[in-house]
């Protein structure tokens, strides 16, 4: 290596990340093909493993070029964005900052939602009542329980790439549309900047129980694992197997970052810079486990939720990463900490000017990428949550009294967005109609309480504890659920209808008011020129203007277009029907 740099110093902490560069590139080399490894020489191997690696230097080097190039223009982006608010609504430059953060937030609903609605053969069987007794079926309809049997066939089908092994095609298809919707948010986070790479097998996510991990100790949790994983994963840089002592070496720094949430890997004392929100998700999975049977032993005793938690918690995780990086760049908090610095100098720090809604931007900040969702000590948050759901059940009875009060908020919104009252009045009708709710589902209109981890209700305050389930069988027997799902959904889909009539006409011709609704949003001319291009939805021989329609235009910068607009109408349905 130093004969290679040509005389100039290397320093030894250099040197050793080189080696480990081409040692790992060695071991990945060698789980492709083993046997091929095997077989070449020590040289060969060698000589390999450089060529290797130094592609990925070039590939590292080309996609740091990229995202700098990216980075000028969502800057570039953002600050037309900032001036466009100022201007319109003659906000301050740190209002203006926050109400891009906030509609930040619709962008990343947009993209869940997106991802959401290609999953509507997931949900069919996660709903299915295959093969489960009289009293199993109750507690799926009261309790939220699953089909344990169609759960395990899930998982054993996602392990091995939806082939259909397992006999069960409601599986099957459940699988592939799960496989389909990580492979399409992997693929988006990717052009947007990131680097996600894939596994040979199909993923599910690892949701650990740091407490249950802890508390078994590194030597009871590594017995545990061990006879769970896939040996033919984990190899020596020449080719051979670890043995099991190279394997517990491995486990044992796995439990220690489990077991402290990450923080055994902080230097003390050392500048935290914060990472690029773009390598998320490219660091190396640890745990591989043989086949879907072993994840399932492995979450039954260290695992934390349900498999449908795990699933849709990490397309929540994903839609936030996906969005905030096609909003701002690689780094987002980078992005953020020069915003703020520009918009305090401009307002002054802690004046009234320099907030929005009585919050600074950090407030909104906070909200936008999770970390209001973070609690300090998960033991204190988890006991004042089992608190809150026996409040919900204990007085959620008055509720459907209380949600009559939704027909005042509706009509105000219906009013505020001009659509026609009775418009709305058959939109809820149709929402008795089981083929037309599967078909807005499939086109981003999510009724929320299928999906628990999706509702602040069920989400933020629920949990699969038992406190959780009990109350979430109060909201759905005193048709809470039901009222506020049906009610929402009918907003959008009256609200998709009614600009679908628009469609063709240029900015200029829309109605101001229709214009400034839109602008407020984020939705400028530019992205109405995309628009105005789709060829609405035909449902039931009703046009209706979603968001694959203006995506399927195929024009540049119409998926992000087509996001805007779903977390438009989404927005709109939740101030019509409030959300807790």
């Amino acid at each position: 290596v130093r004969a290679a740099a040509g005389g100039r110093p290397i320093s030894e902490a250099k040197l050793q990340a080189i080696e480990d560069a081409i040692s790992n590139k060695m071991r990945g080399l060698a789980r492709a093909d083993r046997q091929r490894w095997l077989g070449l020489s020590r040289d060969q191997r060698m000589t390999e493993a450089v060529s290797a690696a130094m592609e990925d230097i070039k590939a590292e080097a080309a996609l740091k070029e990229y995202r700098a190039g990216l980075n000028v223009i969502r800057i570039a982006e953002s600050e037309q964005r900032i001036a466009d608010a100022m201007g319109l609504n003659g906000l301050t430059r740190s209002q203006a900052l926050s109400r891009d953060i906030e509609n930040t937030g619709l962008y990343v609903d947009g993209v869940r939602n997106d991802a959401i609605s290609g999953m509507v053969s997931f949900l069919d069987a996660a709903e299915s009542r295959e093969g489960v007794g009289a009293m199993r079926s109750l507690g799926m309809s009261v309790f939220s329980l699953d089909n344990p049997a169609m759960t395990a066939d899930i998982v054993r089908e996602v392990f091995r790439n939806a082939d259909g092994s397992t006999g069960n095609a409601a599986a099957k298809k459940a699988a592939e549309a799960w496989l389909s919707t990580v492979e399409r948010l992997r693929e988006r986070f990717n052009t947007a900047g990131g680097n996600v790479g894939k596994l040979g097998y199909g993923y599910l996510s690892q949701a650990h129980d740091m407490w249950k991990v802890l508390d078994a100790g590194v030597d009871r949790w590594s017995s545990a694992v061990l006879p769970l994983l896939d040996r033919e994963r984990y190899v020596n840089a020449d080719g051979s197997l670890m043995n099991d002592a190279q394997l517990r070496d491995l486990l044992g720094g796995a439990w220690e970052t489990i077991s402290t949430d990450g923080a055994n890997k902080a230097e003390p004392g050392a500048f935290k810079a914060t990472p690029p929100r773009a390598n998320r998700g490219s660091d190396h999975r640890v745990l591989h486990f043989r086949d879907g049977d072993a994840w399932m032993a492995y979450m039954t005793e260290y695992g934390e939720g349900s498999l449908y938690d795990s699933m849709i918690g990490h397309i929540g995780k994903m839609a936030r990463d996906v969005g905030l990086i096609e909003r701002y760049g690689s780094n987002p908090e980078h992005w953020f900490r020069l915003e703020l610095d520009l918009a305090q100098r401009a307002d002054g720090v802690g004046t009234m000017p320099s907030r929005l809604a009585g919050n600074q931007p950090e407030a909104y900040w906070a909200i936008a990428t999770g970390r209001t969702g973070s609690p300090e000590n998960r033991l204190i948050a988890a006991r004042f949550q089992d608190l809150r759901n026996v409040q919900t059940a204990a007085k959620i009875s008055w509720g459907p009294l209380a949600a009559l009060a939704d027909a005042g908020t509706i009509l105000q919104t219906l009013h505020y967005d001009r659509i026609p009252y009775f418009e709305y009045l058959k939109a809820v009708g149709r929402r008795f109609s089981a083929g037309h709710r599967e078909q807005m589902t499939a086109h981003g209109v999510i009724s929320e309480s299928l999906l628990s981890s999706l509702n602040r209700w069920t989400g933020d305050n629920m949990t699969h504890s038992a406190t959780g389930r009990v109350a979430n069988a109060v909201m759905k027997l005193s048709l809470m659920n039901a009222w506020t799902d049906n009610l929402r959904s009918a907003f959008a889909d009256v609200m998709m209808l009614n600009f679908a009539k628009k469609v063709g006409k240029a900015w200029g011709q829309l109605d101001a008011w229709d214009r400034y609704l839109m602008e407020r949003k984020g939705i400028t001319e530019a992205d109405w020129s995309i628009i105005t291009q789709a060829a609405p939805t035909a449902i039931e021989g009703r046009a209706f203007l979603t968001h694959r329609a203006i995506a399927s235009t195929g024009i540049d910068g119409a998926q992000q277009v087509a996001t805007k607009w779903l977390g438009f109408v989404s927005d709109e349905a939740q101030f019509a029907v409030v959300n807790p």
